[in-house]
């Protein structure tokens, strides 16, 4: 991208009333499904606004929006393939959380880590919080746990956290003043700043081992994903080409219920994106691509995982103008694109 600091902002205060939740739910739906209560979608008391920030690919955004409910699912994951990192620092409000691995609650100063490349959902009072979303390719090589980040808490009041809010704070009050040369040289130290506080309150030995661990696996997810067409590809191949035993092999894909279940996950994450981003791909080519042994195997894997077949899921992606008429159209959108883009 131009060696820039984008703005985007995007405030429903000017749409028709009764059109403002709808114009919103389809703006953030790039990357989160949401619901609000009925009569506060109608009420000329609905709010949402987003102030966001873009340079090479991080982000900062600044939202604002009333009492909602939030899903991130396996079809947003698979469809948007962000893989970035979300930290947020609740200046107003709050958020309970869940996800299959367990559930908590984030108050007011508090921030909350999301992997963007795993499931949730969440509910939110109304609220504003900072986003800083950075690239995990950037920042994961400096965290001690890279894969154990997704919704993890930082309190108000322990130092860390602090540190990291004051940063945060001063980084969204500063950014409409800066230019891009005097920005790029703060990157790496964001980066820092970021990865000495959730670090901080990490066991250094367990650190080292969970380090020793994700780096290991990297080197699988990067084998399986090199080899995804190839329908050779299986647990006994990756133990010949990179040196693991099964055992460990098993160990280190247990949270994603197993390799197998990840090389097909990661199949069709891909298969979903190929879909979307080739209209003309037939399905046959998509599941031959990807490795699936058949193109019935295929649809059958995909329906049972997303809940439609590969050509619904096509259809229904198709953006629709339904928002896009009258007072809508003057809305800033940008910020949507530059989410899609951070994907590659």
């Amino acid at each position: 991208m131009d060696n820039t600091i984008l703005r985007s902002c995007f405030d429903v205060k000017d749409v028709e009333d009764s059109m403002r939740y709808e114009v919103w739910a389809d703006s953030i739906s790039c990357i989160f499904d949401i619901d609000t209560d009925q009569e506060l979608r109608n009420s000329d008391a609905f709010s949402a606004v987003i102030d966001a920030f873009r340079f090479d690919d991080f982000m900062v955004a600044n939202t604002k929006t009333v009492e909602t409910d939030w899903w991130r699912t396996p079809f947003h994951v698979a469809r948007d393939g962000m893989d970035h990192y979300m930290i947020q620092l609740f200046l107003r409000g709050g958020m309970r959380w869940q996800t299959q691995r367990g559930s908590g609650e984030v108050k007011t100063g508090d921030l909350i880590v999301f992997d963007m490349a795993e499931e949730m959902q969440s509910h939110t009072s109304d609220f504003n919080h900072i986003s800083l979303i950075l690239p995990r390719a950037r920042l994961a090589p400096l965290l001690k746990n890279p894969d154990g980040q997704h919704m993890r808490c930082l309190r108000k009041g322990t130092p860390i956290a602090d540190l990291l809010s004051d940063y945060m704070i001063l980084l969204d009050r500063n950014l409409p003043g800066l230019n891009y040369n005097q920005l790029r040289p703060l990157l790496p130290s964001v980066l820092s700043m970021v990865a000495v506080c959730l670090n901080d309150a990490d066991d250094p030995d367990q650190s080292m081992t969970l380090l020793r661990h994700w780096r290991m696996k990297h080197q699988i997810k990067t084998l399986i994903a090199t080899s995804l067409g190839d329908q050779k590809l299986n647990p006994n191949m990756i133990c010949d080409e990179l040196d693991v035993s099964r055992s460990n092999l098993y160990r280190l894909f247990e949270e994603e219920g197993g390799v197998k279940n990840f090389i097909r996950q990661l199949r069709l994450k891909r298969s979903l994106r190929m879909l979307l981003i080739d209209p003309k791909a037939m399905v046959s080519q998509i599941a031959d691509e990807c490795g699936f042994s058949s193109p019935s195997d295929y649809c059958r894997v995909f329906r049972h995982q997303y809940g439609l077949s590969p050509r619904d899921a096509r259809r229904n992606s198709t953006p629709s103008s339904k928002w896009h008429l009258g007072p809508a159209m003057e809305l800033d959108r940008e910020y949507e694109n530059w989410l899609h883009s951070l994907a590659g």
